[in-house]
């Protein structure tokens, strides 16, 4: 007995070491290394401190996603604005001049902010523009479902408003009410009302796979465009929902729409385009 008890009294602060040390640490969805915890410094980990702080530290931002830092509204905290992606900071960087969220959403809203791509305004009245040469109806701007062919109608710079206290902001900017919220059933776009971290303490709450759409593989399969906003995890690019992407072909042409939005599913809002040879004559 008292042979097993020195083994403890030896391996516990081992253990017990470890473990802490790993909940110290939070991984990035591109990592495969392991941790070590007598280093001050891991690659493809950072210090939870660093985690949700509205800056991107994983090279592939999953640290600073809605699946990392979206929390149910119950608990938020009032002295803290939270930043479209779930990010907490001071009250007092809201409107401030400086993008202090990655998404910008601490400026959104303010009247220094400009559109990042602004409209050429070839549309009528009452209508918005996608792109030029493509509208649509404004009553369809921010109704929670993409009529965009590059998603801008659901888009954050569209969408973002400060909810009401009984509401729940969405990645992209726009809030349904708390009713909706862990319902099993998706009712943002991009799947926030029914995230893990949003709704695990939520009674009859059923989680559910969060899917992206990757890169399609393939010689004559269209490709990201380099003005594609799209993450990196382990040699594969890939967006999350809701993200649109520009598509190309880099030795064809491409037939169907270049531009597509990714779903909750992890497929494609619209059918996907193809890579087409001319036919010589």
């Amino acid at each position: 007995m008292l042979r097993y008890m020195f083994l403890c009294v030896l391996i516990a602060p081992e253990v017990f070491s470890k473990a802490e040390c790993e909940h110290r640490w939070f991984q990035c969805t591109s990592n495969t290394r392991p941790i070590n915890c007598d280093a001050k410094v891991n690659e493809g980990w950072i210090r939870l401190s660093k985690l949700c702080d509205g800056i991107w530290d994983c090279d592939d931002g999953s640290d600073e996603s809605i699946m990392a830092c979206k929390l149910h509204p119950s608990l938020q905290l009032d002295y803290n604005f939270y930043c479209a992606s779930g990010a907490a900071i001071s009250n007092n960087q809201r409107c401030d001049g400086s993008r202090d969220c990655w998404d910008g959403s601490d400026e959104l809203g303010c009247n220094d902010l400009t559109d990042d791509d602004p409209p050429q305004n070839t549309c009528r009245d009452l209508e918005m523009e996608c792109q030029p040469g493509e509208c649509i109806s404004a009553e369809l701007l921010c109704n929670h479902h993409v009529d965009c062919r590059n998603g801008r109608d659901e888009s954050l710079l569209q969408c973002f408003e400060e909810c009401q206290v009984d509401h729940f902001q969405c990645g992209y900017g726009a809030c349904i009410k708390n009713d909706l919220l862990c319902d099993n059933k998706p009712d943002c776009l991009d799947g926030a009302d029914e995230l893990w971290n949003v709704c695990e303490d939520i009674k009859g709450y059923k989680p559910t796979p969060y899917r992206n759409c990757s890169e399609p593989a393939g010689y004559l399969k269209p490709k990201f465009d380099r003005d594609t906003k799209f993450h990196v995890a382990r040699g594969q690019k890939y967006v999350w929902p809701n993200e649109p992407v520009h598509f190309t072909c880099r030795w064809a042409n491409l037939i169907g729409s270049e531009w597509n939005v990714c779903q909750l599913d992890g497929t494609w809002h619209k059918p996907l385009a193809k890579c087409v040879f001319k036919k010589r004559n």
